[in-house]
């Protein structure tokens, strides 16, 4: 009746039961009149049809309709959700598409063909945008070739649903090389298709030249030049990508006009490119004056033109990050994200996809609800959105609620379109370690060191799975300019602790001036989100302990407690204040209260759904467990944490001398350190004979 669904050419009309069903118009009439269907959500139920009678797997729907992009289980439910609702059985009122539990879906109504069978498969195309070449006569323009090409590959990301685009991160390492042939990317990246092109600008005069190239054969496609004055440059990049994707035979996203998310003022533009690059060099390890100048920027946008709503959209996923990786947790920046996110929606429909990966990333990363982003981020996808961040942010949520095998399909996904990408091979290389699959993270490690991240997660990946402190150790040496400088104090802390130097401990401590810290990387080596900042009396205190020096311990547990009345509370944070209560009143010598303060502490980390917090806080439970009268449940929580996923490296479990100096002599922690010892050594010895 049909040609194959991974097919994108013309698809046939057809009639379903009581309704016919129009693929290329996305439509859908019945009696009870005309139904639109989002694209990809359109794509599976022709794919259904096709294999009416036949149970299809998730496993057949990720490959022949998102073609190998791997997506969640939640995307699909919601997709045949979205059918169900829209094509019945008219006469019987029942759904004709059936769950097969533990296997599939599987259509119950043969279609019936209204049109002959004309459509010839055709391959979806994967296109990389080459860096546009700068011919501005002022060096000062530069920005402006980079800016532009950004926002043409945002464009063709946001409507261009059938295509496969390889992010601007992986295609800038070609401004430093360009490629000698075009055929070179079909090589190294996969591709079919290259867009390449210059940009001039003159005083406000701009040219945009662009050619469409079919990479495979090395011909010309297509070519046009564009004239512009500055104050109507804004909507050219969605000209461009409507004009590629028609070449390519995209399917394009319905979405608000770009005059309305866009901005006439040529200056609140400029302000917008630049935000808009130096966010991309934004990540947890940078200081926070980089962030505070992207916001900066975009403020100065915002103040020249207050309408601009993608400079809004911008603007909030920057104070989102601020959020979640711990550089200002408070109310007021919470609410600034909030503020944000309701200026954008002002301008834009709340089903655009860009919306939905906006209110996710909120819900996620922010407010922490993570089955309410689950769904947003589903109903971005089933439109065909995949901007590897919004993947790399999708990952994350589904490593911190425990989903690891879907986190893992969606961080490949993401790398597949961005393979260059320091950042995102990182997180991905944490990804796999928590996953306990060593090998594939210590390999991805390399790349992203390769690709010009610094080596930090590879140093902490050798120590969680080896014991080995030597690679921490030399990454501080190396003092990596561009670390946020609070992070390194922890990381000097963490490497001079587990290097048992408890006199340089002390010293190195007694001299840091700051009085609390950016919360950093868990024990599991993922970004711990949302809780804040620690206080450096937490850090001393353990310092004193180690040292048997109780006064001194007393100290710093009143200096804490001083920390935790003047910190502002909120729910994704609670967990970690109740901890830091136990550690006080064990600094203090209650070691009754420190018990009681772990127990509760725990409780709210699992009362939160996510993973990675309650990993961390079960280990900081077991610290505090380890010095006082319940060593066993200290123990019991270490052998945990020992075998769940994720859970913790054996490096920490048995040589952090937090937990390894009190439990000395006790007999289980005794024989588990032995069980890890021959697991490190194991380890070690894989590790060698696979070159890492």
């Amino acid at each position: 009746m049909m040609s194959a669904q991974k097919a994108r050419g013309m698809r046939p009309t057809f009639r379903l039961g009581a309704v016919t069903i129009s693929p290329e118009l996305g439509r859908i009439e019945g009696p009870q009149g005309p139904v639109r269907l989002e694209p990809k959500v359109m794509d599976l139920l022709v794919y259904l049809v096709e294999r009416s009678g036949s149970v299809v797997s998730h496993a057949d729907i990720i490959e022949q309709v998102w073609h190998g992009t791997l997506v969640t289980d939640d995307v699909i439910s919601r997709a045949v959700y979205q059918i169900r609702r829209a094509v019945s059985d008219g006469a019987r009122g029942r759904s004709v598409i059936e769950t097969i539990p533990k296997r599939g879906y599987r259509c119950l109504v043969a279609p019936e063909s209204t049109t002959p069978e004309s459509s010839k498969p055709v391959e979806r195309p994967r296109l990389a945008v080459l860096p546009f070449e700068n011919l501005s006569p002022e060096p000062a323009n530069a920005f402006f070739a980079d800016g532009l090409h950004e926002e043409i590959l945002g464009a063709l990301t946001m409507r261009a649903a059938g295509l496969e685009l390889i992010s601007r991160t992986t295609m800038m390492r070609y401004r430093r090389e360009p490629p000698r042939r075009i055929a070179e990317l079909v090589g190294e990246l996969g591709v079919t298709h290259v867009v390449e092109g210059s940009v001039r600008r003159d005083g406000d005069d701009i040219r945009l030249t662009v050619q469409l190239i079919d990479a495979r054969a090395d011909r010309h496609l297509w070519a046009c030049s564009y004239d512009r004055r500055l104050g109507t440059i804004m909507t050219l990049q969605s000209e461009v990508a409507t004009a590629v994707a028609a070449r390519l035979s995209a399917r394009l996203i319905a979405g608000p006009a770009a005059a309305l998310l866009t901005t006439t003022d040529p200056e609140a533009y400029d302000l917008y490119l630049q935000a808009k690059l130096a966010r991309q060099r934004l990540n947890p390890s940078r200081p926070l004056a980089d962030f505070l100048e992207v916001e900066r920027l975009l403020c100065a946008s915002l103040l020249r033109d207050p309408r601009f709503a993608l400079a809004y959209l911008e603007r909030m996923r920057v104070r989102a990050w601020l959020v979640e990786w711990n550089y200002d947790c408070t109310q007021a920046r919470r609410d600034a994200v909030r503020e944000d996110l309701e200026a954008v929606r002002a301008y834009m429909p709340v089903d655009d996809p860009l919306i939905l990966a906006a209110q996710g990333l909120y819900f996620s990363e922010v407010l922490y609800e993570p089955q309410r982003a689950l769904a947003l981020y589903a109903d971005a996808q089933a439109q065909g959105y995949s901007d590897p961040a919004f993947l790399q942010s999708q990952a994350r949520l589904l490593l911190r609620l425990g989903r690891m095998d879907e986190a893992l399909q969606v961080i490949r996904a993401a790398a597949l379109l961005d393979p260059a990408n320091a950042v995102l091979l990182n997180v991905a290389s944490l990804t796999y370690l928590a996953a306990r699959r060593p090998i594939e993270a210590l390999r991805l490690s390399a790349r992203a060191i390769a690709a010009g991240a610094v080596a930090l997660s590879r140093a902490y990946a050798m120590f969680a799975l080896a014991g080995d402190i030597r690679p921490l150790r030399a990454f501080l040496q190396g003092q990596p300019s561009a670390l946020d400088p609070e992070y390194r104090i922890h990381l000097s802390f963490r490497t001079l602790l587990l290097e048992r130097r408890f006199v340089e401990l002390e010293m190195f401590l007694a001299s840091v001036p700051e009085q609390s810290l950016r919360v950093g990387i868990s024990f599991i080596g993922i970004m711990l989100a949302g809780v804040g900042r620690r206080p450096v009396a937490e850090l001393r205190g353990w310092a004193h302990l180690l040292r048997g020096e109780e006064a001194a311990a007393a100290r710093a547990a009143e200096q804490l407690r001083k920390f935790l009345r003047q910190t502002e509370r909120s729910s994704p944070q609670s967990w970690f204040l109740g901890l830091l209560e136990a550690e006080a009143a064990l600094f203090a010598g209650d070691q009754a209260l420190a018990v009681a303060s772990a127990e509760a502490g725990l409780a709210l980390a699992a009362n939160l759904h996510d993973k990675i917090a309650h990993t961390e806080a079960a280990y900081m439970a077991a610290c505090v467990f380890a010095w006082t009268h319940a060593q066993h449940r200290s123990v019991a929580l270490l052998a945990e944490l020992a075998q769940t996923t994720p859970g913790l490296g054996p490096g920490f479990i048995a040589r952090d001398p937090i937990c390894s100096v009190p439990l000395a002599a006790h007999a289980q922690y005794r024989s588990l350190v032995r069980q890890l010892e021959a697991q490190m050594s194991l380890c070690t010895r894989e590790l060698q004979a696979a070159g890492l």
